[in-house]
């Protein structure tokens, strides 16, 4: 068993090494490139979203939580193509994949606070799987809305080609 983990670190080490020298020898724009579609970078790229929406909301003295801030911020910049999706998606799927890890500090305080585990408790599991559910059906029925507004738009096109096309036949 040991010596099936040690191959297998030495070829993860030997992995990095011939990465790290393909990288060396980008050039400087393709290097930037690299970074940008790395998921390393792209977390980055969203905590610090993140990081900026909170001190914008607690600059403003806005009761509204950073996290709201940044999310929208995150959605104007991608529907104005500030940022492109590339730009973010693997990180996005990398925090969504490990997310299970930033809830286990959540599970830790019920274990301190025995009174969780009363009526007290019952309330606040009632909320939360109220609020999952409201946050859930909204970004459902949000993904929902722009899919189709994508759908119409995209069949406006070709109705517009169409109409084009049939107009300088006729001409």
């Amino acid at each position: 068993m040991q010596q099936i983990s040690l191959a297998s670190s030495r070829q993860t080490v030997q992995h990095w090494i011939s990465n790290a020298k393909e990288f060396c020898q980008l050039r400087p724009c393709e290097m930037a490139q690299a970074i940008g579609r790395s998921t390393w970078f792209q977390i980055g790229l969203l905590i610090g979203i993140w990081w900026l929406a909170a001190q914008l909301a607690a600059g403003l003295g806005v009761p509204q939580l950073g996290n709201v801030f940044g999310m929208a911020g995150l959605w104007l910049l991608l529907v104005n193509n500030r940022i492109h999706l590339k730009r973010v998606q693997a990180g996005a799927h990398w925090l969504i994949k490990h997310m299970l890890l930033f809830f286990i500090p959540a599970v830790l305080v019920v274990l301190d606070h025995q009174e969780l585990l009363g009526w007290v408790g019952v309330k606040l599991f009632a909320i939360i799987v109220l609020g999952t559910l409201t946050v859930m059906a909204c970004t459902a029925l949000s993904i929902e809305w722009y899919l189709r507004l994508v759908r119409h738009r995209k069949a406006m096109q070709r109705l517009r080609h169409r109409q084009l096309r049939h107009s300088s036949t006729e001409a």
